[in-house]
């Protein structure tokens, strides 16, 4: 790889760290429900259900290494981003 393309892989890296982890602030996949009723017999009812969807989470850590990887290739060289 280049000089000027280690430096743009650099820059992209940390774009994808920022996107990353700004999807993971504003999708926390939680969600709260509260349902009640009464019913003609004279009973009635409540519930409450919690869920968290993990699935779409984004784990920057291996993003992360990969920049920093980079960083010090970009150090060894002697490229300053």
């Amino acid at each position: 790889m280049t000089d000027t393309g280690i430096v743009r892989y650099y820059y992209d890296l940390d774009d994808a760290i920022e996107a990353c982890e700004y999807r993971s602030r504003q999708d926390s996949g939680l969600g709260v429900s509260v349902g009640g009723g009464w019913w003609s017999g004279g009973g009635g009812g409540m519930g409450l259900g919690v869920t968290r969807d993990a699935s779409d989470h984004c784990d920057s850590t291996t993003l992360r290494q990969r920049r920093t990887d980079v960083r010090l290739e970009m150090d060894r060289r002697g490229v300053k981003p």
